[in-house]
């Protein structure tokens, strides 16, 4: 007969948790890409609604995350340094994602929550922030860097140089998509840039 011990059963939910948190990380910047470039409020709207709605699991996810990887942690892992590393990346990514992105975003709907057209010069300087931009880089290297040392469980000092070097590459990114998305003709921004000149 099949059987599971509790130890599997909280291991296999560890690991679905992180395949839904790393999924989001792999297609978020897909999602930020077409709020970037959205070129009218209605449809910046629309992929801030689709964006909203995409990551609805992984608040869950998260906290799922933590609770079977602290009952894994009490079975032998409390002696291992890369599982506090791993526990300082879930820390940093709930200050990340309450205290920076999330406001971030939020500020972007209320710029946008009304009116038709293109996107005004304030809904497009706040989509183009620095703050969600270093924010989601970071959460997003973090996301990466647990999963890697989850499964490899290096040392202390590989885990945090992978979470450093994962950060690096990954606000890196960010900063070139949020460049490459470039500014969109949008006739408000062009009206405004004529009167001034």
């Amino acid at each position: 007969m099949f059987e599971l011990s509790v130890y599997s059963v909280v291991l296999l939910a560890h690991i679905a948790a992180a395949i839904v948190l790393v999924s989001s990380a792999v297609f978020a910047p897909l999602t930020r890409r077409a709020v970037l470039r959205a070129p009218t409020l209605e449809r910046l709207r629309d992929w801030l609604t689709f964006l909203e709605h995409s990551v609805r699991a992984n608040a869950p996810a998260a906290m799922l995350l933590l609770g079977t990887g602290l009952y894994m942690g009490s079975t032998g892992w409390w002696s291992q340094p890369w599982f506090f590393v791993a526990l300082g990346a879930w820390v940093a990514n709930f200050v990340l994602a309450t205290f920076v992105v999330k406001p971030a975003v939020a500020a972007i709907a209320r710029a946008a929550a009304s009116g038709e057209g293109p996107v005004d010069a304030g809904a497009d300087r706040l989509r183009r922030s620095r703050r969600w931009e270093v924010g989601e880089g970071l959460m997003r290297g973090n996301d990466f860097a647990m999963l890697y040392v989850m499964f490899v469980k290096p040392s202390g000092l590989e885990s945090g140089l992978v979470v450093a070097a994962a950060a690096a590459v990954c606000v890196g990114f960010e900063w070139a998509l949020t460049r490459r998305a470039g500014r969109a003709q949008l006739p408000g921004l062009t009206a405004a840039t004529t009167e001034a000149s």
